[in-house]
């Protein structure tokens, strides 16, 4: 039904020069929804859809997926349709006329010492991939990176000489985050593992630094899988337990460990602070112990005069 806009929408997106992991994320929403009118609608034109349409579609979503994911369609479709209209293939952009989904602000969890070292440990580090797992759930771990970033590095985005990584992040934004020692040391051994891996041709061919046996690019559902595959072999009953989890986890003991937020802001490339102080949220047990190690009364650089 919408084959020839879709076609031009992606053309679009590619001329844009997108990250690959953005237009993956538009395929897999569009292709949900114009399922959706294929099986629940009798729509048969571009021009049939209305603002109803896209609040049924929604609607009919909101007990199947979270409301997250509802979010990401109303945000896929706004793009579309607002390029649709825009290149006069439909006449107005009827999301205009749809209110963008609420999303509950809740507690932002994060990975426990217990789950980061249950994670760690769970692969066989003496074959590549599970060597390449194990550098990849570290990379998480210690530099706070999304996965679409993880997903995008390429080999030369790696400065070993230099200790840092290079990111390209939400629209095209590049920043440096700083490398740690042992992270150098860990990624340093991947990388020797992974050219031994591959054939000559296939090292010409992967500029892509975390790769899969194929030597392809690994991608969102290849990593997000990985944790499901955790969690279901430790029967783990818990909320959020994924990629983004580590993205918590690295904010919130950067901070326990005395980093100061304005540097987190710039190494987890926020464009302002409050993003950046949603990281901020310590239970009972944290603030205890930063109490204990702050308190002027009991800290030991407090001179009272």
């Amino acid at each position: 039904m919408l084959n020839a806009q879709l076609k031009s929408f992606f053309i679009h997106c590619y001329s844009m020069n997108l990250q690959p992991n953005t237009i993956t994320t538009y395929e897999s929403k569009l292709k949900v929804f114009t399922s959706y009118l294929n099986n629940h609608t009798d729509i048969d034109e571009p021009s049939e859809i209305t603002s109803e349409t896209v609040r049924e579609f929604l609607t009919f979503h909101r007990q199947r997926v979270s409301k997250n994911t509802i979010r990401q369609y109303y945000n896929v479709l706004n793009v579309f349709f607002r390029f649709l209209a825009k290149e006069k293939i439909i006449q107005d952009n009827i999301m205009e006329n749809v209110y963008k989904p609420k999303v509950s602000k809740r507690q932002i969890r994060s990975f426990s010492n217990t789950e980061v070292n249950m994670i760690l440990k769970h692969f066989d580090r003496n074959t590549f991939v599970g060597f390449r797992n194990y550098a990849i759930m570290i990379t998480l771990f210690a530099t706070g990176i999304r996965i679409s970033e993880l997903c995008g590095l390429q080999a030369v985005d790696i400065m070993f000489e230099l200790n840092v990584i290079n990111i390209i992040g939400k629209g095209d934004k590049q920043r440096k985050v700083p490398m740690s020692e042992n992270l150098r040391k860990i990624l340093l051994k991947y990388f020797k593992m992974r050219n031994e891996y591959i054939d000559e041709k296939q090292l010409y061919q992967s500029r892509y630094f975390f790769i899969t046996k194929k030597a392809t690019p690994m991608t969102r559902d290849n990593i997000e899988w990985l944790f499901i595959r955790i969690r279901q072999y430790y029967n783990l009953d818990v909320d959020r337990f994924s990629p983004h989890t580590f993205r918590h986890t690295f904010a919130k003991n950067y901070l326990l460990n005395g980093g100061d937020i304005f540097s987190l802001q710039r190494i987890l490339g926020h464009n302002n602070l409050e993003t950046t102080k949603q990281y901020i949220s310590l239970n009972d047990r944290e603030v205890k112990v930063q109490n204990d190690k702050y308190n002027p009364l009991d800290n030991q650089r407090w001179k009272y005069q």
